[in-house]
């Protein structure tokens, strides 16, 4: 009887953090439309202010062209070389006495998680002892 209650409580538990975590995917789905829509924006913006200075002075219209080809690709991989995933920028961050190893001396001070990456946490636990009491 026990386990049948532990095992209700550990669904109940799992569906609400599914539905916080898919709530976290879809924020972060629509900042990564909305970057990349701002970043297409600027992009072609600079393409066009890089065609008017092309017509005014050809050199400087190379030089403004170079420097697009340059300095975009290297921005886009500095932002990915960072590891940071977009539901991470979506989801809230863990702070001051809220972050869970706040009170733990055993426990040396860590860059805050986000909220998304301890609801992956607690899926994968609770999904885990689901296993252990043998129910799918």
């Amino acid at each position: 009887m026990e386990r049948d209650i532990e095992i209700a409580q550990i669904k109940h538990a799992l569906a609400i953090l599914r539905t916080r975590y898919a709530g976290y995917q879809r924020l972060a789905r629509i900042l990564k439309s909305g970057f990349l829509a701002v970043g297409l924006m600027l992009t072609i913006g600079a393409l066009a202010a890089a065609v008017k200075l092309f017509m005014v002075d050809a050199l400087y219209g190379l030089f403004c062209l170079a420097a697009l080809l340059i300095f975009a690709p290297a921005l886009v991989w500095m932002i990915r070389s960072t590891g940071l995933r977009w539901i991470d920028l979506a989801a809230p961050r863990m702070r001051g006495i809220y972050h869970p190893d706040f009170f733990s001396p055993d426990c040396p001070p860590r860059p805050s998680r986000s909220e998304a990456e301890v609801t992956e946490q607690q899926i994968a636990a609770y999904e885990q002892r689901l296993s252990e009491l043998g129910e799918s």
